[in-house]
Order: structure tokens, then C-alpha cells, then sequence
């Protein structure tokens, strides 16, 4: 964060624009090599093409709320109203299906999945050693423990093929 006569202001190090905004549709700049100029003239980071994932970032979208790792405050005005209205597309269940006014869930899709869905993805390719270090967290001894254990059982777990015969009783 940076301070400016008193003001704390965020540092924006990333502007995603969809991939479509970089196809030159005439001889000259595209969209966003347009946006850009005036993003750099203004002192931010060029324009930079968003994760087009649409599964993916949906499915990022949910387990991040799903898990409280994603908040949304009070002045998210058009998200807020614009989320719930969402429904999945009959034709690709795993997507949502395309409306007139979802551009603020989209806009949050792409910055979400393009800025910390590959990170996510390069968790899971870290040593095991610190994947159980960064899950455990609390100053706390015996909370200590209660995670490392939880964290040693779930990568044991994770690393298990799954069965899908039926049990017998």
C-alpha cells in the first residue's frame, strides 16, 4: 500500500483484460494496446490477457467462497446483485449460461481465475514438506499438532486413486 498526503492507496500491479481485447480488428492498436496507452499514462500496468477458463474460473469462484477465502464487501453493488441471478448452461452443466448483465461476474472470473488460479494449481506441485508447513499456521503447540496431523492425513488421502466399485455388505 502506498501512502499519498495521507491517503493509503493499493498499488494495482495486474490489469486482466479478456483475450478478445488483443485481436486487432483494423490496421491500428487493438483494444487493449489502446487501454493500455492510457493505463501507462496514468502511472498503472499495462493490460495484461485474462485466464479464459470459463469452467475453471467458476469453479475457483465457488470453492473460494465455498471456503471463505474470497469476501465480497458492501460496495461490490453489481456482483452482489448480479451472482445469484447466475444459472448453469443446459447445453455444458459445468458452466453458467451466458445473460444479458453478467458482466461483473465475468469481470470478477477472469481477474480471480487469472490472478490466483494458477497459483492454486502450483500448490499442489510444491514438496510435501511445504505444503504441510504452509497448512500449518497457529502459534498454539497442540493446535500445531491437530493441524500437521489433519494436513498429513488429507495429502495421504489426495495422493489415493479413488474406487468406484460398490461395497458389498
Amino acid at each position: 500500500m502506498e501512502m499519498d498526503a495521507g491517503v493509503c492507496r493499493e498499488k494495482i500491479d495486474a490489469i486482466y483484460l479478456s483475450p478478445d481485447a488483443f485481436a486487432r480488428q483494423t490496421d491500428e492498436a487493438s483494444i487493449a494496446e489502446q487501454m493500455g496507452d492510457v493505463f501507462a499514462g496514468a502511472g498503472l500496468p499495462r493490460p495484461i490477457p485474462a485466464d479464459d477458463d470459463r469452467v475453471g474460473g467458476w469453479m475457483l469462484m465457488y470453492q473460494m467462497l465455498d471456503a471463505g477465502e474470497w469476501l465480497l464487501t458492501d460496495n461490490c453493488v453489481e456482483l452482489i446483485r448480479t451472482l445469484p441471478n447466475l444459472v448453469r448452461d443446459t447445453a455444458r452443466v459445468e458452466d453458467i449460461d451466458k445473460m444479458d448483465g453478467d458482466d461483473a461476474a465475468d469481470a470478477a472470473r477472469y481477474g480471480l481465475k487469472s490472478r490466483y488460479g494458477a497459483r492454486r494449481g502450483a500448490r499442489e506441485h510444491l514438496p510435501l514438506e511445504q505444503r504441510l508447513a504452509a497448512r500449518v499456521l497457529s502459534d498454539d503447540p497442540t493446535i500445531r499438532a491437530i493441524q500437521a496431523r489433519k494436513a498429513q492425513i488429507e495429502e495421504t488421502r489426495s495422493g489415493q486413486p479413488l474406487s468406484f466399485l460398490r461395497r458389498r455388505r
